[in-house]
């Protein structure tokens, strides 16, 4: 033992990793033709990248010619641009980046998106604050121009106000400290994060927000607090304040912003779920009805084992066809093989899918050209292969190209329709089933199975279960699961699913706060317009009238903040879609849909707030006036 390394984060690729091997230069070449490999580097200056790629290609070259491959005889120049394809990236944008298939990949649109959506949170909530706090000054401001009067100074009272909205903002951050850390993950939305929320692990992020939230308190209460303040005593006694068209046009605007938060936030969840929902119907090009998958021990898929446990499973009514791969048949790059052939001294980069002879039956894969797979292609000396439409049009291959697979010769036995193996998030790119012989002591871990229409898929686990027991004792059985095909492909989509629940969650609370704002603002707007409301029932007014003028008042915001919404939730949108290869269009009835949600709770919410008032008796409001 050399040594023990300290644990990698959680949400690192090296997390789990338990033993890191050096590996030789005999290893690498070993492997050539075979997989790709990525290499790290740290440079004394990122200005050096170009300087290092330039060089990196001369090394490269070099090292082909010693070791006597036939393409190396290439000049550099052919070799840099027919040959080899070298990437270098920054560490921090790997995450982002497709090309480095052994990695995670993220979304940059959707984590724009969702801290674009965080920031858009916190605005809503310091404009409910000075909102709220407006509506709360006709109220106040008797008290304060009091104490102005009896000596107190308007600084004393500034700071008061201002220490009461730090007060709130460090109560409201308590309470989310205590549901994010001391909760259990289903009662909170840390579920839906792939980032450890321990406490300890996270103080940076802690610190930060305890401080951008003191911030946004002492910003989102300067105003109203000076505003509150600065009326003169004689004014604020009078109590005429609230009828102030300045205070209306503020109280209004800050509504409406709301309203247009909402609106936009609404739009891009709906067209996030419909994207999801998008991923998990969209035809990928096999034949998903009841079928099944599950792992099994890979000792029972060598060859020697592999027909027995077939015969097996087949005992069994339920199941019609089964078939085996390496991997997952849709995954992303990193779960499977990333290989290159070579043509006439050029290379064919691709992803090879190893399969039992019979997979592409079981899965109604369509052969354009050629043949498929036969049993006895299992104990075929050279690799074969089958490659899709993309890669025979890309590299402008047919059955009776020669290429060299690991530097021996391989044949191609046919093409095959074009299926969507990794998520829709991707590009369709080469690919090549191809069957491994025996020999080479790999298995296939992964099985799918074909069953008879409604079944069930306990009674089917269970027999699979028995079936490995019997072959294999010491097997650990309850790791077997076997379940829909359709689920497995929803784990392809887990970061868009995680992400749609967020992104409603965020519409939910931003409407909610807009619907306090309504609230707040009705409650202000019936005690003010008591008079006026009794003057119009005096006058013949309806009861329904009354509740009309208010609602109407409203929904005039509300289309007015909707035609802003509109524009803003389209780019967000269009931007966001085109971080997918495949995606929904942007239907104009998303647009409407969250127009109607909007309008029905806000016109719940004036309705039930203003009905008490339109229907107090006239008389009383007068007399009180």
């Amino acid at each position: 033992m050399n040594g023990i390394f300290k644990d990698f984060p959680r949400n690192s690729d090296f997390y789990g990793i338990q033993l890191f091997n050096c590996i030789s230069n005999q290893s690498l070449s070993a492997s050539e033709g075979k997989e790709i490999f990525y290499w790290y580097y740290k440079l004394k200056d990122a200005k050096m990248k170009d300087a290092f790629l330039k060089n990196a290609y001369i090394k490269f070259h070099e090292s082909d010619k010693i070791r006597g491959n036939a393409e190396a005889t290439t000049t550099l120049d052919d070799y840099r641009n027919k040959i080899a394809d070298l990437r270098i990236t920054s560490l921090d944008e790997t995450y982002f980046s497709t090309c480095y298939s052994e990695s995670k990949v993220g979304n940059r649109s959707t984590t724009n998106v969702l801290l674009a959506f965080a920031v858009i949170l916190l605005i809503i909530a310091f404009i409910n604050f000075i909102n709220f706090f407006m509506a709360m000054v006709p109220r106040r401001i008797r008290r304060v121009n009091t104490e102005k009067i009896f000596g107190c100074p308007t600084w004393r009272l500034r700071i008061s106000f201002v220490l009461e909205a730090i007060g709130l903002v460090l109560l409201a951050l308590l309470l989310a400290a205590f549901i994010v850390f001391m909760t259990a993950p289903e009662f909170n939305m840390t579920r839906l994060l792939s980032v450890p929320v321990d406490l300890h692990e996270n103080v940076p992020v802690v610190l930060i927000t305890l401080g951008a939230g003191i911030l946004l308190a002492i910003v989102a209460s300067l105003y109203p607090t000076n505003y509150i303040t600065s009326v003169p005593p004689a004014f604020a006694i009078k109590g005429s304040f609230g009828n102030t068209a300045a205070g209306r046009r503020l109280r209004y605007a800050l509504l409406g912003l709301q309203f247009f938060i909402s609106l936009s936030l609404i739009t891009c969840s709906l067209f996030i779920n419909k994207q999801y929902r998008f991923f998990m119907d969209y035809d990928i090009g096999i034949n998903r009805e009841h079928l099944l998958c599950t792992e099994v021990p890979v000792g029972l898929t060598y060859e020697a084992n592999r027909n027995n446990f077939t015969q097996m499973l087949k005992e069994n009514p339920m199941i019609q066809e089964v078939a085996y791969t390496e991997t997952n048949l849709i995954a992303e790059s990193r779960q499977r093989y990333n290989c290159h052939a070579v043509k006439e001294d050029k290379s064919i980069l691709f992803q090879m899918q190893p399969v039992t002879w019979d997979f592409l039956q079981l899965m109604d894969i369509d052969i354009t050209e050629g043949r498929d797979f036969e049993k006895q292609d299992e104990q075929a000396p050279t690799s074969i292969f089958i490659f899709n439409e993309t890669a025979r049009k890309q590299y402008d291959i047919g059955l009776d190209t020669e290429i060299t697979y690991h530097m021996k010769p391989a044949k191609i036995l046919g093409f095959c329709e074009d299926i969507h193996f990794r998520p829709l998030q991707y590009e369709q790119m080469p690919l090549a089933f191809t069957v491994i012989p025996d020999n080479w002591g790999r298995g296939y871990p992964h099985l799918y199975i074909r069953t008879v229409p409604g079944v069930d898929v306990e009674a089917v686990e269970a027999h699979v279960r028995e079936c490995v027991g019997r072959l294999a004792p010491n097997a650990y059985l309850e790791n077997i699961k076997v379940r829909f095909f359709y689920q497995e492909l929803g784990e392809e989509y887990e970061k868009e699913k995680k992400a749609n629940m967020l992104i409603t969650a965020f519409s939910i609370i931003s409407i909610l706060i807009a619907l306090m704002g309504v609230f707040g603002l009705v409650f202000f707007e019936t005690q003010y317009r008591r008079r006026e409301i009794a003057l119009r029932r005096v006058h013949g007014a309806q009861i329904s009238e009354i509740l009309r003028m208010f609602v109407m008042q409203y929904a005039r915001m509300v289309g007015v903040a909707f035609l802003f919404a509109v524009p803003v939730s389209y780019l967000i949108m269009t931007r966001w879609l085109e971080g997918y290869a495949y995606h929904i269009p942007l239907y104009w009835w998303v647009f409407a849909l969250a127009l109607l949600i909007v309008l029905a709770v806000t016109s719940a919410i004036v309705l039930a707030r203003s009905w008490k008032a339109a229907r107090e008796n006239p008389v009383n409001a007068l007399y009180k006036e």
